[in-house]
């Protein structure tokens, strides 16, 4: 089973999407559950964090994984195998029928050619001086004349066609699972760990409370709960599985002990050099 490893590049279009903290009245509630104002300046900064998270959630939402890129190998060894019995054919329940066949269908793909056109690449060659030797376009070598070329879908040609086919989708699917297993290694944050670290510093910067348990009660403070609150406030379409503020407050220092473990990783490494 191919893993789930997120490809390292994703696409889409139009503006990322944003918080509507002020129009909504997200602040009010923000500060209401926090037990703290948020002056201008930070409101402006934690609008800025908010809206790189949703940036980030939806890179995540319309990244897709290795395993969707080997969904797409099914049409291409179901061909393979489907050409393969074609050419080679299989057991023949009749010996004389099947001979009868092979030739109607032999008579009939030698009526036709497969039209090619060398001046875009469709002919090919070895040239044996060249090491390693690869095959290179014809055109770029030779002038081709100014007639139709073609090819004939002999029994040998289809024969070379399956061949290549199996040969095609099994280098596939080895090149897709070493993709996978070398993206395996990443350890990038989520969105929503990147903006937990986010937010802490920006309490931090701010003067505000950032704990994430009561030292106390050991009970999730109101930072928790006002994270728990904003990861609420994103749009619908963005928005995750709502969490408890004890969700919110264990993942909080989860994700700050591990930040504290890779940054000393980094300074070992750097040390080491």
């Amino acid at each position: 089973m191919i893993p789930k490893t997120p490809l390292p590049w994703v696409s889409f279009s139009g503006p990322d999407p944003t918080y509507s903290l002020d129009e909504d009245g997200g602040y009010a509630q923000l500060e209401a559950i926090y037990g703290q104002p948020i002056p201008d300046a930070a409101r402006a900064a934690l609008s800025q964090i908010a809206d790189n998270y949703l940036s980030d959630r939806r890179t995540e939402l319309a990244r897709q994984t290795w395993r969707d890129v080997a969904g797409n190998l099914a049409p291409l060894e179901q061909a393979a195998v489907a050409l393969w019995e074609l050419a080679y054919g299989a057991p023949p329940a009749s010996g004389d029928a099947s001979y009868v066949f092979d030739s109607i269908v032999d008579q009939l793909l030698e009526r036709e050619a497969i039209p090619i056109r060398p001046q875009r690449g469709d002919l090919v060659i070895l040239r044996p001086e060249h090491e390693p030797a690869e095959w290179e376009r014809f055109d770029d070598y030779y002038q081709p004349p100014e007639v139709a070329f073609g090819f004939r879908l002999t029994r040998e040609v289809l024969q070379n066609l399956a061949q290549a086919l199996r040969v095609a989708a099994n280098r596939a699917s080895s090149e897709i699972e070493k993709r996978a297993a070398e993206g395996m290694t990443s350890n990038s944050w989520t969105a929503q760990q990147r903006m937990l670290l986010r937010v802490t510093d920006w309490a931090r910067d701010f003067g505000l409370p950032f704990g994430a348990y009561d030292t106390f009660t050991e009970a999730p403070t109101r930072f928790s709960d006002f994270l728990r609150l904003l990861l609420q406030l994103a749009p619908a379409d963005y928005r995750e599985k709502e969490l408890t503020s004890g969700a919110v407050a264990a993942r909080l220092r989860r994700i700050r002990q591990e930040a504290k473990t890779r940054k000393r990783e980094q300074v070992t490494q750097q040390t080491e050099r």
